[in-house]
Parts: C-alpha cells; sequence; structure tokens
C-alpha cells in the first residue's frame, strides 16, 4: 500500500470510425526497482493484446501509495464503475476523476510522509512525559473522530446490507435478481496450530525453534475514540442525509415499493464515504502521532507509551520445514467461513 507508481487512464476507440467511447480502464503501474522500463506505455500494449478496439493513454498521474490512491478512487467513484478496473466516464466525469487522482497524489505526498515519520516514531522508545495539546493537535483530534465515526457507521450499515443480501440469496424466489450484484462466497476455514499441544508433546524440539526477539512496542490510544458521540448532521450534513435514508430505504424495501436492488446502489455510495473516511481517519492519527513523538502521550489527545520488549517466539516456518509431519499432527482446520460479496461497480 506504500508503493509509489503511476495511475493511468487508459481509453479506447473504434478502429474504423475512429469514435471515442466513454469506457476508460483506470488503473496502475508499480515503480519497479528491478524493470525500471515497466510504465502506463507498457501496460498499455499489454492491454491492447487481444483488444478490438484502439486503445490509448488519456491521462497518466505519478503519486505515492498508487495502490492506496488508486483504491480510493475506484470506491469514491464506485457507481461509475462498470467492470473490474473499468468505468462508463461521459466527459464531464472523466474531468472530475482526472481532478480527484490529481488532488489524491497531492495529499498522498504529504501522508506518505506522516506515515514513513509515524512508522519511524514506533521503532522508538517513549520517555514519561505527557506534553500538552497544541491548537493544531486539537483540530487533528477532532478530525480523526469525526472520521472514525463516519468509517465505523459504515461498517455498521454494510453488515446491514449484507445480512439482508444473504438471506435474498438464499431465498429461490429471489436468489436470480439478487445475484447480479451479489454472490455468497465460501471461504476456507484458517489452519490452527496447537501451539501449547505441541509444546507438551514434543518440548525438546519445541525449545529448538524458539528465538528471542527484543522490540519496540506500545499501542496507542486516541482519545474521545469509544465515546464520540457528535451527530452527523453537526460535521457531514451529506453523510447525514445518507445516514438518515437508510431506514427509510429498509422500509419501502420491506412494504415492496423498492426493490433490493437499491440497496446495491446504496452500497456504492456508502464505499463512497467510508473510503473517504478512512483516508482522512489515517491523515489525522499519522498527524497526532508526529505531534506526539517520543513522549508518553498527549494531553487528552493521545497515550502511546513505547518500551522494548523481549519476547520468546516460535519460529514456524523453520519448524514446519524441519518436521512437516510433526507440525500436520497438531494443525486443524476450522470450518469454512461464508460471506456476501457485493460488487463494487454497477456493471448491470
Amino acid at each position: 500500500m506504500k508503493t509509489a507508481g503511476e495511475i493511468y487512464f487508459i481509453g479506447e476507440k473504434d478502429l474504423r470510425s475512429k469514435e471515442i467511447s466513454n469506457y476508460f480502464k483506470v488503473g496502475i503501474v508499480r515503480d519497479n526497482l528491478i524493470n525500471t522500463d515497466r510504465d502506463s506505455t507498457q501496460r498499455l500494449q499489454e492491454h491492447q493484446t487481444g483488444n478490438p478496439r484502439e486503445l490509448y493513454i488519456e491521462f497518466i498521474v505519478k503519486t505515492e501509495r498508487v495502490e492506496s490512491v488508486e483504491t480510493l478512487l475506484h470506491k469514491k467513484f464506485a457507481p461509475l464503475g462498470v467492470r473490474g478496473e473499468w468505468m462508463f466516464l461521459e466527459p464531464n466525469d472523466l474531468e472530475r476523476v482526472k481532478n480527484e487522482a490529481i488532488r489524491l497524489s497531492t495529499e498522498a505526498a504529504e501522508v506518505s510522509l506522516l506515515c514513513s515519520e509515524a512508522d519511524e516514531l514506533a521503532r522508538k522508545i517513549s520517555d514519561d512525559q505527557i506534553i500538552a495539546a497544541t491548537e493544531d493537535v486539537k483540530v487533528n483530534l477532532r478530525e480523526y473522530l469525526e472520521a472514525n465515526a463516519k468509517f465505523k457507521a459504515c461498517k455498521n450499515i454494510k453488515a446491514e446490507i449484507n445480512k439482508i443480501l444473504k438471506d435474498a440469496l438464499e431465498d429461490e424466489n429471489e436468489k436470480e435478481d439478487i445475484e447480479l450484484f451479489a454472490k455468497v462466497q465460501e471461504r476456507r476455514g484458517s489452519l490452527k496450530f496447537d501451539d501449547e499441544g505441541f509444546r507438551a508433546k514434543y518440548p525438546g524440539i519445541y525449545q529448538d525453534f524458539v528465538r528471542i526477539e527484543k522490540s519496540i512496542k506500545g499501542n496507542s490510544t486516541i482519545s474521545g475514540a469509544r465515546s464520540f458521540d457528535l451527530a452527523f448532521s453537526e460535521f457531514d450534513l451529506e453523510f447525514a442525509t445518507l445516514v438518515d435514508s437508510f431506514d427509510n430505504l429498509i422500509d419501502e424495501i420491506e412494504s415492496g415499493l423498492k426493490s433490493k436492488e437499491k440497496l446495491h446502489e446504496f452500497s456504492l455510495e456508502l464505499l463512497r464515504f467510508q473510503a473517504e473516511a478512512e483516508w482522512e481517519r489515517l491523515k489525522a492519527e499519522s498527524l497526532i502521532k508526529v505531534a506526539c513523538g517520543t513522549h508518553a502521550g498527549i494531553d487528552g489527545i493521545i497515550k502511546w507509551v513505547r518500551t522494548e520488549q523481549i519476547t520468546e517466539k516460535l519460529d514456524k516456518a523453520a519448524l514446519t520445514e524441519a518436521h512437516p509431519d510433526l507440525v500436520g499432527e497438531f494443525t486443524t482446520q476450522a470450518e469454512p467461513v461464508t460471506a456476501v460479496k457485493v460488487d463494487p461497480k454497477k456493471g448491470y
């Protein structure tokens, strides 16, 4: 997510008429130290293979955190997406998306620097000092709390939507319509290694693969993250309107006035707000951590005590390579997990 690179807009036109379509592929090329010749032009050539229309590069923007920026871009304009990285963009929409790509690339440079500073501070032992909060950091706290509240609200509403769609997919009368934009995916259960059981039966072998690690650790706690209860209407009227409309939408669906397809349209709008909130939260949290520096916290803003810790850790990879059968004896697989996957595009 931290890699730099290019975001490209690839357009297409008819070979005979030369008419330009409104379909554009918005993708990325990551900076590659091994293959420095790989860029958007090379990606164009790759996409051209087997495509009956002539492809051309409409626009390129270089950015830090290219994966994050591309993901944010697609989520912010989810209603314009059709399939994969392809979007249907009228001329005005094309300019909006391009301008947003430029804006995000500028912000990404700042965010990347802040995140790097925060990551570096996380690897430093803190002192015992709690410093006073400046007015700037108080503003950062407010921005974090607002973004965090919006992000959590989006996740909660998304969970409700997925529950409704999951029930609908289990109903033979509704399944066909819902499968236009949502599907139930079964994911293989995770593998779980019984660490304590292995240690009890093979103490000598276990000890041979224990490594002593020194590290700087310490979780940060931002004040008010759990208790923040300011109404959305007091800081984001557009988001408040969207949230308030959800209950009405559910009532209209249950009464038969609207179809469950409207839940998909709603989820696409929700994606935009969730992506924006996650981005704003990341910026605000990084600013707070940088302001905290190597101190134990900022009064009323953050607690961030970091200490050196010495821990024993099992080298599971080395143990598995040396004793695969013994590791298999104490490894079990959890039951498969089902989850609803809602299409992040509207390609129908």
